[in-house]
């Protein structure tokens, strides 16, 4: 019951598209430390995924009823057309094919739990729908003839592996007591991935933090982002109207707090504590993996990955992939303890 109430929970609050726990205050890994962890990450070996020897659980989903936050339509979907049109909104293509298949499996177990969510108490704002989508602008999944535009003369190459990814994976989901489980995913780690309860208030036993410092690798992992003095205390006052910001602006932001795994837990402003999701909102950062600095007048946030860092790092089941990991392995990896299972 709490972990169905923790998905309504992760999906009202618009999540779509984590062993170190619970040390508080800690400093910010370096960068320094990342290189040494991707130094020491083994190189893995393929090896072939025997599904035939997977346990099975329940019966094949055949649709989701999917909201189309374009038209305000429900539109039912077939399973197997949303997993394919899923990986082609959420990876790109050029990605790596067992990455490809990773994803897949993440989305419809994702889809799942959200479906078994709104069964046992459905959301009005769904319109009866499983969960959300906007497939006109790519996000979450996509048809064919939305994503025909974007891929451009890539469409027919494209599609042609996505296929491919999502035939292998027909049927396959990651379970935890042999309930779909809510399979988190965002772009790229800090290093580490996030444990859900620093996100979201709840914790699930499967995303916990993991190592993925070769997500340092990835295109965009470091990014910075500049607002003025003036800028900073709008966006404060407005969403805290009783902060008061006196004094230097150099001495604004103070006592910043890290998770273990390297994300923003805390910073605080004037006399309000502001949680470093909460930051992220407020700035539009593509991390919480943040640090704020002063330099000649201007506010500097520098930023370590991109999205909330639970779950799945989507570059770094790339770099794993591209590495000789196969599906199976990468999902282990960043699903601790959830079951890959094949439906009956």
């Amino acid at each position: 019951m709490r972990e169905r109430a923790l998905l309504i929970l992760l999906f009202a609050a618009g999540c779509l598209g984590l062993p170190l726990l619970g040390l508080r205050g800690a400093a910010a890994p370096t960068e320094e430390t990342q290189i040494v962890l991707l130094e020491q990450t083994p190189v893995v070996e393929q090896t072939p995924e025997d599904s035939g020897q997977l346990p099975t659980v329940g019966r094949r989903r055949d649709y989701f009823d999917i909201l189309n936050l374009t038209t305000g339509r429900v539109d039912r979907v077939p399973a197997e057309d949303y997993v394919a049109g899923a990986i082609a909104a959420e990876m790109p293509y050029q990605f790596e094919l067992e990455a490809l298949k990773a994803q897949g499996v993440a989305a419809y177990s994702f889809a799942l739990a959200n479906a078994d969510a709104q069964e046992e108490n459905p959301d009005p704002a769904l319109k009866g729908a499983d969960f959300a989508a906007d497939p006109e602008h790519m996000q979450g999944y996509a048809t064919r003839e939305s994503s025909r535009e974007f891929l451009g003369s890539h469409y027919d190459a494209a599609w042609e592996k996505i296929d491919q990814a999502a035939e292998e994976i027909s049927g396959l989901v990651l379970t935890w007591e042999e309930e779909p489980i809510f399979a988190a995913y965002h772009a790229i780690s800090c290093g580490m991935t996030e444990d859900a309860s620093h996100i979201w208030g709840g914790g699930l036993p499967y995303l916990t933090p993991v190592n993925s410092s070769w997500d340092r690798l990835a295109d965009g992992y470091l990014e910075e982002a500049d607002f003025s003095p003036r800028q900073v205390e709008e966006i404060l006052t407005e969403a805290y109207p009783q902060l008061q910001l006196e004094g230097a602006e150099e001495d604004w932001f103070t006592q910043a707090q890290y998770c273990a795994s390297g994300y923003l837990e805390s910073i605080r402003a004037g006399e309000v504590e502001i949680p470093g999701t909460q930051l992220r909102e407020l700035f539009g950062l593509r991390s919480s993996a943040a640090e704020v600095r002063y330099e000649s007048g201007t506010f500097r946030f520098l930023t370590k990955g991109y999205g909330h860092g639970a779950g799945l790092s989507q570059c770094g089941a790339d770099y794993m992939a591209s590495q000789g990991a196969g599906c199976q392995e990468i999902l282990a990896h960043y699903y601790p303890g959830a079951v890959l299972a094949r439906e009956e």
